[in-house]
């Protein structure tokens, strides 16, 4: 008995055959062979096989490239023209006014005093004179008008004569320039004095004046 016996394929459902789709597509042509008979590619000899495809040259290509070529040189001349006339327009053009400076405001002046000179002027330098002293004729020590409002003589130093002065009298002694015995002792005045007594009353003076 055989290890594997023979299976029958399954019954396949009949039918229409299937339709081939490279039915009515055309074959390529074959392309011409070579001129001068040039063996294929392959080494074959003449008439083995399909002879060799051959490539055209590519003139349309090098057309392309020239095309470009020339364009691009165009542009290149066109931008460098633009370049040349802008430049030349910027020569040419005026040059700009000059800006007219901005003037910065000046601060006012502050007046300022004049500084204080210790230099004498003309008032200062004149002296003052001292007013002149009252007149005194007679040299007694009294002026004239004070003898005149106390009724002595401006002419006469000692208008009594009781040997003091009517100066003396009035300022040092307090005795009257008109009695020559003011306390009435019988004795003049200056008679008094030199002797070292009061001439007011009693008693003596405490120190004569020098001169008497």
């Amino acid at each position: 008995m055989p290890m594997f016996e023979e299976q029958t394929p399954p019954n396949l459902p009949t039918g229409p055959a299937p339709e081939d789709i490279f039915e009515k597509v055309e074959p390529a042509p074959s392309p011409a062979p070579p001129a001068g008979g040039a063996p294929s590619p392959k080494g074959r000899g003449e008439g083995e096989g399909t002879p060799a495809e051959v490539k055209q040259p590519l003139i349309a290509s090098r057309k392309t490239i020239l095309i470009g070529g020339i364009v691009l040189g165009i542009l290149v001349v066109a931008g460098i023209a633009v370049a040349v006339l802008r430049f030349a327009r910027r020569s040419a053009a005026p040059p700009a006014p000059p800006q007219a400076e901005v003037s910065q405001p000046v601060p006012p002046e502050i007046p300022t005093l004049p500084e204080a000179t210790t230099a004498p002027t003309e008032e200062t330098i004149v002296e003052e004179v001292p007013p002149a002293p009252p007149a005194d004729s007679d040299n007694d020590g009294l002026s004239d008008e004070d003898e005149t409002s106390r009724g002595t003589d401006p002419q006469n130093p000692d208008s009594d004569n009781d040997g003091l002065l009517d100066g003396e009298e009035v300022n040092t002694y307090q005795t009257d320039p008109l009695d020559a015995d003011t306390d009435g002792d019988n004795f003049l005045d200056g008679q008094e004095v030199r002797n070292g007594y009061n001439p007011k009353g009693e008693g003596k003076l405490f120190t004569v004046p020098a001169g008497q």
